[in-house]
């Protein structure tokens, strides 16, 4: 009797922890001292918000559907790694891309996403879970387009 009430409380105990397990979100990683460099390569991130406003008009939604399942590995300080899961954006789009990244410094809060989005982003913010980062420029008409980039935690 006592042997099966020990077996009941080590299962429940075990099934307790396996239901308490972290969900992935990023929580868990620890980007104290981290240069921008290391937080960008720290972790795998998706793509969680892409706009685009010019000068008072609605902000637009610059992601396709394909891209919201998207994950990004910046695997070395040159090299990015998405992987394109099920949703593709073109018949025959490979399940891993690799493409071009890269920063002029560890430090530096400016990110050349030549590859990927053909445009270098300053870092506006980042914590272990997001990082956002935008650019503003001026179009061929004198409008001042800001873009904005935020990326979340994809593990």
């Amino acid at each position: 009797m006592k042997a099966n009430r020990l077996f009941l409380i080590l299962a429940a105990s075990l099934i307790f922890t396996t239901a308490c397990k972290d969900d992935g979100d990023g929580s868990d990683v620890d980007i104290t001292g981290k240069n921008n460099q290391e937080v960008m390569m720290i972790q795998p991130w998706k793509l969680y918000k892409y706009t685009q406003t010019d000068e008072g008009a609605p902000t637009l939604d610059m992601m396709d559907e394909c891209m919201k399942d998207d994950v990004y590995r910046f695997a070395t300080k040159t090299t990015c790694k998405i992987t394109t899961n099920a949703k593709k954006c073109y018949d025959g789009q490979p399940d891993v891309e690799e493409t071009d990244w890269s920063m002029t410094s560890p430090t530096s809060d400016e990110v050349n996403m030549s590859g990927i989005f053909y445009a270098t982003f300053k870092i506006d913010s980042k914590t272990n879970t997001a990082v956002k980062m935008s650019r503003t420029y001026l179009d061929r008409d004198g409008s001042t387009i800001v873009e904005e980039l935020e990326f979340r935690a994809a593990n």
